[in-house]
Protein backbone atom coordinates (compact mmCIF):
# COMPACT_ATOMS: atom_id res chain seq x y z
CA UNK A 1 0.00 0.00 0.00
CA UNK A 2 2.94 2.77 0.40
CA UNK A 3 4.04 1.69 -3.05
CA UNK A 4 1.12 2.29 -4.55
CA UNK A 5 0.56 5.60 -2.02
CA UNK A 6 4.20 6.90 -3.53
CA UNK A 7 3.64 5.95 -7.04
CA UNK A 8 0.21 7.63 -7.24
CA UNK A 9 1.94 10.95 -5.37
CA UNK A 10 4.59 10.85 -8.32
CA UNK A 11 2.24 10.55 -10.98
CA UNK A 12 -0.32 12.85 -9.60
CA UNK A 13 2.81 15.49 -9.26
CA UNK A 14 3.76 14.82 -12.94
CA UNK A 15 -0.12 14.94 -14.54
CA UNK A 16 -0.55 18.49 -12.26
CA UNK A 17 2.87 20.06 -13.18
CA UNK A 18 2.53 19.06 -16.63
CA UNK A 19 -1.03 20.64 -16.74
CA UNK A 20 0.20 23.96 -15.11
CA UNK A 21 3.27 24.16 -18.17
CA UNK A 22 0.95 23.61 -21.07
CA UNK A 23 -0.92 25.25 -23.15
CA UNK A 24 -3.56 22.35 -24.41
CA UNK A 25 -6.80 23.25 -22.76
CA UNK A 26 -7.69 19.27 -23.22
CA UNK A 27 -4.69 18.11 -20.68
CA UNK A 28 -6.07 21.13 -18.31
CA UNK A 29 -9.08 19.67 -18.43
CA UNK A 30 -8.30 16.27 -17.67
CA UNK A 31 -6.23 17.53 -14.74
CA UNK A 32 -9.40 19.08 -13.34
CA UNK A 33 -11.34 16.04 -13.77
CA UNK A 34 -8.44 13.38 -12.09
CA UNK A 35 -8.00 15.66 -9.44
CA UNK A 36 -10.91 18.42 -8.30
CA UNK A 37 -9.73 21.24 -6.42
CA UNK A 38 -10.19 21.27 -2.74
CA UNK A 39 -11.35 24.10 -2.20
CA UNK A 40 -15.17 23.05 -3.59
CA UNK A 41 -16.57 22.91 -0.40
CA UNK A 42 -17.86 26.49 0.86
CA UNK A 43 -16.17 27.76 3.39
CA UNK A 44 -18.18 30.80 4.13
CA UNK A 45 -21.75 31.66 5.24
CA UNK A 46 -23.94 30.77 2.17
CA UNK A 47 -27.29 32.91 1.21
CA UNK A 48 -30.93 31.89 1.36
CA UNK A 49 -30.64 31.99 -2.29
CA UNK A 50 -27.38 30.07 -2.30
CA UNK A 51 -28.19 27.41 0.47
CA UNK A 52 -31.34 27.05 -2.00
CA UNK A 53 -29.47 26.25 -4.82
CA UNK A 54 -26.89 23.82 -3.23
CA UNK A 55 -29.65 21.81 -1.87
CA UNK A 56 -31.23 21.46 -5.06
CA UNK A 57 -28.14 19.14 -5.79
CA UNK A 58 -28.38 17.27 -3.46
CA UNK A 59 -30.34 13.47 -3.33
CA UNK A 60 -32.29 12.34 -0.43
CA UNK A 61 -30.87 10.64 2.68
CA UNK A 62 -32.32 7.02 3.23
CA UNK A 63 -34.55 6.93 6.63
CA UNK A 64 -31.57 4.72 8.11
CA UNK A 65 -29.03 7.65 7.12
CA UNK A 66 -31.23 10.22 8.21
CA UNK A 67 -31.73 8.84 12.05
CA UNK A 68 -28.18 8.02 12.19
CA UNK A 69 -27.20 11.68 11.28
CA UNK A 70 -29.94 12.85 13.22
CA UNK A 71 -29.02 10.82 16.53
CA UNK A 72 -25.46 12.44 15.59
CA UNK A 73 -26.25 16.12 15.52
CA UNK A 74 -28.69 15.69 19.05
CA UNK A 75 -25.66 14.38 21.02
CA UNK A 76 -25.43 15.89 23.86
CA UNK A 77 -28.27 18.34 23.49
CA UNK A 78 -31.31 18.13 21.09
CA UNK A 79 -31.49 20.63 18.73
CA UNK A 80 -32.69 19.24 15.59
CA UNK A 81 -35.92 18.02 15.11
CA UNK A 82 -37.34 14.98 12.69
CA UNK A 83 -38.61 16.28 9.53
CA UNK A 84 -41.38 14.10 10.18
CA UNK A 85 -42.07 15.37 14.09
CA UNK A 86 -45.31 17.32 12.58
CA UNK A 87 -46.62 19.63 13.45
CA UNK A 88 -43.52 21.85 14.44
CA UNK A 89 -42.98 25.19 16.46
CA UNK A 90 -42.78 28.15 15.32
CA UNK A 91 -39.24 28.74 14.00
CA UNK A 92 -37.73 25.33 13.85
CA UNK A 93 -34.64 23.74 13.22
CA UNK A 94 -35.74 20.81 11.03
CA UNK A 95 -32.78 18.62 9.58
CA UNK A 96 -33.22 18.42 6.09
CA UNK A 97 -33.74 15.12 4.02
CA UNK A 98 -31.21 15.13 1.47
CA UNK A 99 -27.28 15.58 1.19
CA UNK A 100 -24.93 16.02 -1.07
CA UNK A 101 -22.64 12.73 -1.94
CA UNK A 102 -18.85 12.90 -2.18
CA UNK A 103 -16.96 10.16 -3.52
CA UNK A 104 -13.75 11.46 -2.11
CA UNK A 105 -13.18 14.96 -0.18
CA UNK A 106 -9.82 16.93 0.31
CA UNK A 107 -9.57 18.30 3.98
CA UNK A 108 -6.82 20.12 5.12
CA UNK A 109 -4.70 18.70 2.62
CA UNK A 110 -5.74 14.81 3.00
CA UNK A 111 -7.85 12.87 0.86
CA UNK A 112 -10.79 11.14 2.03
CA UNK A 113 -12.78 8.41 -0.09
CA UNK A 114 -15.63 6.35 0.56
CA UNK A 115 -14.34 2.26 0.42
CA UNK A 116 -15.62 2.05 -2.90
CA UNK A 117 -13.77 4.32 -3.99
CA UNK A 118 -10.85 4.37 -2.66
CA UNK A 119 -10.24 1.26 0.46
CA UNK A 120 -7.16 2.70 1.42
CA UNK A 121 -7.79 6.79 2.07
CA UNK A 122 -11.53 5.33 3.34
CA UNK A 123 -9.83 3.70 6.22
CA UNK A 124 -9.65 6.05 8.99
CA UNK A 125 -8.95 6.33 12.63
CA UNK A 126 -11.11 8.59 14.74
CA UNK A 127 -11.89 10.13 18.50
CA UNK A 128 -15.35 9.89 19.75
CA UNK A 129 -18.03 11.38 18.74
CA UNK A 130 -20.02 10.67 21.69
CA UNK A 131 -17.30 8.17 23.24
CA UNK A 132 -13.86 9.05 25.06
CA UNK A 133 -12.03 6.47 23.08
CA UNK A 134 -10.26 5.97 19.57
CA UNK A 135 -12.38 4.01 16.81
CA UNK A 136 -11.91 2.74 13.31
CA UNK A 137 -13.58 2.17 10.19
CA UNK A 138 -14.09 2.05 6.24
CA UNK A 139 -15.73 5.86 5.41
CA UNK A 140 -19.08 4.19 3.68
CA UNK A 141 -20.74 7.74 2.54
CA UNK A 142 -19.72 11.27 2.85
CA UNK A 143 -22.49 13.78 2.71
CA UNK A 144 -21.96 17.66 3.18
CA UNK A 145 -25.14 19.49 4.38
CA UNK A 146 -25.71 23.05 4.93
CA UNK A 147 -26.48 23.49 8.43
CA UNK A 148 -27.49 27.41 9.75
CA UNK A 149 -26.22 28.32 6.45
CA UNK A 150 -23.01 26.79 6.95
CA UNK A 151 -21.84 23.51 5.14
CA UNK A 152 -20.89 20.88 7.12
CA UNK A 153 -19.17 17.78 6.04
CA UNK A 154 -20.33 14.19 7.69
CA UNK A 155 -18.90 10.68 7.04
CA UNK A 156 -20.54 7.52 7.40
CA UNK A 157 -18.12 5.24 8.96
CA UNK A 158 -18.65 1.15 9.19
CA UNK A 159 -16.59 0.04 12.47
CA UNK A 160 -13.80 -2.71 12.15
CA UNK A 161 -13.52 -5.43 14.09
CA UNK A 162 -11.05 -5.94 17.15
CA UNK A 163 -9.69 -9.23 17.58
CA UNK A 164 -11.24 -11.35 20.43
CA UNK A 165 -9.30 -12.05 23.82
CA UNK A 166 -7.84 -15.38 22.47
CA UNK A 167 -6.77 -13.86 19.32
CA UNK A 168 -5.33 -10.88 20.43
CA UNK A 169 -3.18 -12.60 22.46
CA UNK A 170 -1.75 -14.10 19.58
CA UNK A 171 -0.90 -10.68 18.33
CA UNK A 172 2.62 -9.72 18.30
CA UNK A 173 2.12 -5.84 18.10
CA UNK A 174 0.88 -5.50 21.90
CA UNK A 175 4.63 -6.15 22.70
CA UNK A 176 6.19 -4.13 20.11
CA UNK A 177 4.42 -0.59 21.12
CA UNK A 178 7.05 1.64 18.56
CA UNK A 179 5.50 -0.02 15.34
CA UNK A 180 2.16 1.55 16.36
CA UNK A 181 0.47 -1.30 14.62
CA UNK A 182 -2.88 -3.47 15.69
CA UNK A 183 -4.19 -6.52 14.38
CA UNK A 184 -8.39 -6.59 12.98
CA UNK A 185 -10.36 -8.94 10.84
CA UNK A 186 -10.39 -8.05 7.65
CA UNK A 187 -14.36 -8.17 7.26
CA UNK A 188 -16.34 -4.97 9.30
CA UNK A 189 -18.63 -5.28 11.52
CA UNK A 190 -22.23 -4.45 10.70
CA UNK A 191 -22.25 -1.18 13.33
CA UNK A 192 -22.34 2.64 11.79
CA UNK A 193 -21.32 5.94 12.87
CA UNK A 194 -21.19 9.15 12.02
CA UNK A 195 -18.47 11.60 12.27
CA UNK A 196 -17.43 14.54 11.59
CA UNK A 197 -13.56 16.10 10.45
CA UNK A 198 -12.58 17.56 13.87
CA UNK A 199 -13.09 13.63 14.79
CA UNK A 200 -10.41 12.13 12.59
CA UNK A 201 -7.46 11.32 13.76
CA UNK A 202 -5.45 10.15 10.86
CA UNK A 203 -5.62 7.37 7.64
CA UNK A 204 -4.55 4.21 8.93
CA UNK A 205 -2.49 1.87 6.72
CA UNK A 206 -3.36 -1.44 5.91
CA UNK A 207 -1.24 -4.89 5.17
CA UNK A 208 -3.91 -7.33 4.49
CA UNK A 209 -2.92 -10.67 5.65
CA UNK A 210 -4.53 -14.30 4.96
CA UNK A 211 -6.58 -16.96 7.49
CA UNK A 212 -3.70 -18.67 9.45
CA UNK A 213 -1.51 -15.41 9.60
CA UNK A 214 -0.19 -15.37 13.58
CA UNK A 215 -2.74 -18.61 13.84
CA UNK A 216 -5.57 -16.17 13.61
CA UNK A 217 -8.34 -18.48 11.35
CA UNK A 218 -9.40 -15.52 9.80
CA UNK A 219 -8.15 -12.94 7.19
CA UNK A 220 -6.98 -10.06 8.94
CA UNK A 221 -5.62 -6.13 8.47
CA UNK A 222 -2.03 -5.64 10.39
CA UNK A 223 -3.27 -2.18 10.88
CA UNK A 224 -0.62 1.23 11.22
CA UNK A 225 -1.42 4.27 13.21
CA UNK A 226 2.04 5.54 12.63
CA UNK A 227 0.53 8.49 10.16
CA UNK A 228 -0.83 9.89 13.18
CA UNK A 229 2.25 11.61 13.90
CA UNK A 230 0.79 13.35 17.01
CA UNK A 231 -1.83 15.59 15.24
CA UNK A 232 -4.27 14.82 17.41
Amino acid sequence: MLRQICRRGRLEALIKDAAARSKHATLQKLCAILFPASNTIPSQPLTSSEVAAYTAKSKPLSDAHYDLLLNHLNQPIPLWRHRDAIPHPPLPKILPSSAKSHTSIVIEGYTYSTSDSHLGNSSVLFSGPHVPYRRSGFIQHIWTIPLDSIVRIFMLVRLHWSLTGPDEAKSPYPNLPPMATRVILAQPTDHYVVVEPLHIVCHLVLYRRPRGTFEIDSEVYAACTALERGRK
